[in-house]
């Protein structure tokens, strides 16, 4: 059952627990209309009597800077992974960039 759905602004946190059952502050020990669980991969919902299925899968969006987020980090993996098969290929270029990151660590610690 997904207990709880919330977010920080950035990410989006799903709690849930392995108990088909409500939560509700006066549980009586029954299905509630509306409580959620996941069964075998399943999203299903109590509606008064049985457990509907709802759909074989959740889509999830992330907040739209989230995403932005994610896509940079992916271009700057790929940029640094190129980066790094042409200083093997290139020594001059690795020569460099060593000393780009030397110089640079020692302003940074200025």
């Amino acid at each position: 059952m997904i207990d709880a759905v919330s977010s920080d602004g950035s990410l989006i946190v799903i709690n849930n627990s392995y108990s088909p059952y409500s939560t509700a502050p006066n549980y009586t020990g029954r299905e509630l209309d509306g409580d959620v669980r996941m069964n075998n991969g399943n999203l299903e919902v109590y509606s008064g009597g049985c457990w509907m299925q709802v759909g074989t899968s959740v889509d999830v969006q992330l907040p739209i800077e989230t995403q932005e987020v994610i896509d940079w980090a992916r271009k700057k993996m790929q940029e640094e992974k190129k980066l790094n098969k042409l200083c093997e290929k290139h020594p001059g270029l690795k020569n460099a960039r060593d000393k780009f990151e030397t110089i640079k660590a020692l302003v940074e610690n200025d």
